[in-house]
């Protein structure tokens, strides 16, 4: 009996693994002939099989923790070293050089410019940055910013590693992201700072919010929903402050990049892409679809009680129709 039960409990081990590794490889396997139109979703969303296999069967979390965090160091090693799954963005490189053109007076979001990527081996033309503006002054000092980036998602399972989101982070499609250079994992470290430390991270809050658009609509909509009223009051208006300088230096640039992603058709033409090109095809993009997974993961029970309540609504209107 005790054998059987050992043996379970390893091949339920074994299963957490594998679910961690497995949508990764698969996907990286079918990266430049999608399978179906939301792979990369699917994709970000796979992190949670794991972590509720860990729940489900009732697994020690600071051991599943362990194991997934060491799964995933081992994957981004091995991209590291062997350039496995490297390559997905040109933000590694593209990021710092928006911050040196800030740092040298030029405005990154109506300035075109070329970087060297040491993967091409030559110089490539970067489209205009669409981030908000601290990511460009965040970024400003790194070379390569898939080193800070390995870095924050260090910092993020950390400080996650006691919730359920800690386990959601310490997979390997989340490393593989720090390892690529995406910016997503700075304004994510910072979200989990302030929802992590209640009152004391109001600071990392708005800070995340200068970062990136996401970040900046996850801290507005949770206050919102909270009823902090004056808390959304005062982060919007952080926002407009950090961003007016930026949109009075060119409010058509900052409009088309920052606020509407290039949907009006009068922006200017990206470096590679077609004119007036709407970016909201890539609203389950694969680090966009990162943010997704990582609120759900943060949220689980808050989001399962509001998808109840919706059924249930709905499942009353019906019944309310029919009766007359």
């Amino acid at each position: 009996m005790l054998r059987g039960a050992t043996t379970v409990s390893a091949l339920r081990w074994a299963i957490v693994a594998v679910a961690a590794v497995a949508p990764v490889l698969l996907w990286l396997s079918f990266i430049s002939a999608p399978v179906f139109p939301y792979a990369d979703l699917a994709v970000a969303l796979s992190p949670l099989v794991p972590a509720g296999l860990v729940v489900r069967w009732k697994l020690d979390r600071r051991t599943a923790f362990r194991l997934l965090f060491g799964v995933a160091a081992a994957f981004a090693l091995l991209a590291v070293v062997t350039g496995f799954g490297n390559g997905l963005t040109d933000e590694r490189w593209s990021l710092p050089a928006d911050g040196s053109l800030l740092w040298h007076g030029l405005n990154p979001y109506s300035t075109l410019h070329y970087v060297y990527s040491p993967q091409t081996g030559k110089l490539q033309n970067v489209e205009y940055m669409w981030e908000f503006p601290l990511t460009a002054v965040f970024a400003w000092p790194f070379a390569d910013y898939a080193v800070p980036m390995l870095l924050c998602w260090i910092g993020m399972c950390w400080v996650l590693r006691s919730r359920f989101a800690g386990l959601f982070v310490a997979t390997p499609f989340v490393a593989l992201l720090a390892v690529n250079g995406f910016g997503d994992l700075a304004p994510l470290l910072l979200l989990s700072l302030a929802y992590s430390y209640s009152a004391k991270g109001w600071w990392a809050e708005y800070l995340a919010a200068g970062f990136k658009q996401f970040a900046s609509a996850v801290a507005v909509v949770r206050r919102l929903l909270k009823r902090d009223w004056r808390g959304a009051a005062a982060l919007t208006g952080f926002l407009i402050a950090l961003c007016l300088p930026f949109f009075l230096w060119d409010p058509s640039a900052f409009t088309c990049e920052a606020l509407t992603f290039q949907i009006p058709p009068g922006c200017p033409t990206q470096p590679f892409q077609p004119h007036g090109y709407a970016a909201w095809w890539g609203l389950f993009d694969i680090n966009y679809a990162l943010w997704v997974g990582w609120v759900v993961a943060m949220w689980p029970r808050g989001l399962l009680d509001v998808t109840r309540e919706c059924a249930a609504r709905m499942r009353r209107r019906h019944l309310h129709r029919s009766l007359r």
